[in-house]
């Protein structure tokens, strides 16, 4: 599911990206602040912005989320905003929801669970399924959403990671620290661009 102009009604919220301006970068420089595009977002340019207030939160839900509003109330429109740890990610990416998702992240991929719905992704994503609840993630490098799926884990971790994959087949629909937890080894122990090209087919 690639960042498109098409998924969003709102207009003020501008996700188009341009793939030519991105910095051959890690993205180890990115500041605290909100991101209004990905242009920003690969550049680490941050929106310079105040009044918005930060709400976590406090409902049992296995999507880890929190609301930022500006100063009138309103769900703000930027397309990331940086904690210095974890990402945000506004949920009207890709959905109609008023929230921003915490994201987990591993190499250049940021990890969430989330619900996602055959009317949210058809004609924008390969993936097929109707409010499911799985495991995707948000590509840094080329501005495309992934579902992480058991195909792609099996080969990465069925052999010399039996008791991470036997976890993940168990919980990793739900459970996000499960698939986090799969991600560290891999990319702490195998070749990083092996491991994405798995995970991106």
């Amino acid at each position: 599911m690639h960042f498109n102009n098409d998924f969003i009604s709102n207009k003020t919220l501008d996700i188009s990206v341009d793939l030519n301006s991105k910095k051959k970068g890690d993205f180890k420089d990115l500041k605290i602040g909100f991101y209004n595009t990905y242009f920003e977002l690969v550049n680490a340019i941050v929106i310079d912005t105040d009044g918005f207030q930060i709400v976590e939160n406090k409902e049992r839900d296995f999507t880890e989320k929190m609301f930022i509003t500006d100063e009138n109330g309103k769900h703000c429109d930027f397309s990331a905003y940086f904690d210095g740890t974890h990402f945000y990610l506004n949920a009207r990416m890709y959905s109609n929801k008023e929230y921003f998702v915490k994201t987990h992240r591993a190499d250049n991929l940021l990890f969430f669970n989330e619900r996602m719905s055959t009317s949210i992704l058809e004609g924008k994503s390969n993936m097929t399924s109707d409010s499911k609840r799985d495991a995707y993630f948000f590509d840094l490098e080329n501005a495309w959403f992934y579902m992480v799926t058991r195909k792609n884990l099996k080969p990465l971790l069925s052999e010399k990671y039996k008791k991470l994959f036997s976890n993940y087949k168990r919980r990793g629909s739900k459970d996000i620290y499960t698939v986090v937890e799969c991600m560290e080894a891999l990319f702490k122990n195998e070749d990083p661009s092996m491991v994405k090209e798995k995970l991106r087919s």
